[in-house]
């Protein structure tokens, strides 16, 4: 990640027409910290990483070389994928009361949760795969 992420928040900082002292004002710091992320002496926190990335108008994901679209998507967020309509009708259909705001936001938060946890799980497995291979080299 080092490597990677100095040159991307070193290449993204200058697009942005920032200086490391501008960066650094934003993230509470000092320069010398942001010239040491941009040399891989030192990785941020990651509270500061978010906000690099809000900063520099990227994503973490980028920063990190996980993608390579420094762009910030517009696909609509995890909330505006999950949908409750299936769940409301069968609990309807059991008779039960029809599910409330507050019923509805907890379990939005626990799908959410679960399909942050396969997702992790998923990249995981990528991951070992990757070394796996690159170990078979």
């Amino acid at each position: 990640m080092k490597g990677i992420f100095g040159r991307r928040l070193k290449e993204r900082r200058e697009l942005k027409g920032l200086r490391q002292e501008d960066l650094a004002q934003a993230i509470n710091s000092t320069k010398s910290t942001i010239s040491q992320y941009e040399s891989g002496k030192r990785e941020p926190d990651l509270s500061n990483l978010a906000i690099i990335a809000s900063q520099l108008s990227t994503t973490t994901d980028w920063l990190l070389g996980l993608t390579d679209d420094p762009e910030i998507s517009s696909k609509p967020s995890l909330d505006d994928d999950i949908d409750l309509d299936n769940i409301r009708i069968a609990a309807h259909d059991e008779g039960s009361e029809p599910i409330i705001e507050e019923e509805e936001s907890k379990l939005k938060k626990l799908i959410r949760e679960v399909i942050m946890e396969v997702r992790e799980e998923r990249r995981k497995e990528e991951e070992e795969k990757k070394l796996g291979e690159n170990n078979d080299r």
